[in-house]
């Protein structure tokens, strides 16, 4: 076979956009064809965790330092969850007033590692926490005499 010489091929602006229409037309034939989405996939992306850290019986020094604003900022980061200090202290024995909640932490997560993971840095930080409080109270009071 011998071929002859390449000619051009000259397309109109109208034979493009035909070819276009048609392309399009195909796309959404086959988005069409396969249906609805699956319901049940978007259900999975919404779930949601939540759980209540109770803080109330804590001792004051442990209270401040977890409900402060630089570590509500920092769990939320590192985690990745949500978290409000819900309520108010009542001492330990005495019942809350009516229509007020004793002191608690409320963690909202989109998944339960996110939740674990929040949790345990909280627990981290009120270990610490009382870790140095029961240095600080060990050394006791220093005097210059010993009574024996």
């Amino acid at each position: 076979m011998k071929g002859t010489e390449p000619t051009e091929i000259k397309r109109t602006a109208a034979d493009i956009l035909q070819a276009r229409a048609t392309q399009l037309a195909e796309g959404l034939t086959n988005i069409a064809s396969k249906g609805p989405p699956d319901l049940n996939a978007q259900y999975e992306e919404m779930q949601y965790f939540e759980e209540e850290l109770n803080v109330n019986d804590f001792p004051q020094q442990v209270r401040y330092r977890i409900c402060s604003r630089d570590v509500v900022g920092q769990i939320c980061d590192l985690a990745e969850v949500g978290m409000s200090i819900k309520g108010t202290h009542c001492p330990q024995g005495k019942e809350p007033k009516e229509g007020e909640r004793r002191l608690t932490i409320l963690l909202e997560a989109r998944d339960e590692r996110q939740l674990k993971r929040a949790k345990d840095e909280i627990l981290r930080i009120m270990k610490e926490t009382i870790r140095q409080l029961a240095q600080q109270n060990r050394g006791g009071p220093q005097g210059r005499y010993k009574v024996t």
